[in-house]
């Protein structure tokens, strides 16, 4: 993990292989071992029938894909850790998910709230992935914060979207740094997107915070 100050965030996503060692030690959800609005998830084994796979063999050091918000909650807890929220404490709202003085990814994302992306000002395309299977974690070496200490702080905009601390009882749960493509739109700290608690999508991916 990287010390940004105020709190601890992982250096980039769970890898394949990460994500392996707390199946094996885990296994299925014990009852009544998870967070209200997950009693549907009665397996933390990424969506088989997700595009991107879980290739531990062949990709150990990828980011793991198709994690539900559930799984992503109880991966982090296991590790001793937790999805990233607030800096005071506990998940985010609406009100302040936003807020990179109040939101723990948002801040390492923003270089501490001074940047719109984790490299600099501007959109820079090319500099971070823009698909789900483009190498390994931190196989963009460009792809961090601009300064100490968040430029030991890989990936946060582009290929994947991460799990947060924050679920509305309408939309669902927030990602952050969604992958984009540039074309479309750029992929800022600020990209986000709302998905079911349930779902675990070829771009669906885990960083904790401490």
């Amino acid at each position: 993990m990287v010390d940004v100050g105020p709190f601890c965030i992982d250096r980039h996503e769970a890898t394949n292989a990460e994500y392996k060692q707390f199946l094996d030690a885990v296994g299925t959800p014990a009852p009544g071992s998870q967070p209200t609005g997950c009693e549907f998830n009665a397996s933390f084994h990424p969506n088989e029938h997700c595009s991107t796979g879980f290739d531990v063999q062949n990709k150990p050091d990828y980011a793991v894909y198709c994690v539900d918000w559930c799984d992503a909650y109880a991966y982090c807890k296991w590790a001793g850790k937790h999805l990233c929220g607030n800096i005071g404490g506990g998940p985010l709202n609406d009100q302040n998910f936003e807020d990179y003085s109040v939101s723990q990814w948002g801040y390492a994302c923003s270089n501490g709230g001074q940047t719109n992306y984790p490299y600099g000002d501007t959109s820079q395309v090319g500099t971070c992935a823009i698909g789900v299977d483009e190498g390994a974690v931190e196989t963009h070496p460009v792809c961090r914060g601009l300064v100490s200490p968040f430029d030991q702080v890989y990936d946060m905009v582009g290929r994947p979207s991460e799990w947060i601390d924050y679920c509305d009882p309408i939309y669902g749960c927030m990602l952050m740094g969604h992958l984009a493509q540039p074309a479309v739109m750029t992929s800022s700290c600020k990209a986000n997107k709302f998905e079911g608690k349930h779902s675990g999508t070829y771009d669906t991916a885990i960083r904790c915070c401490l």
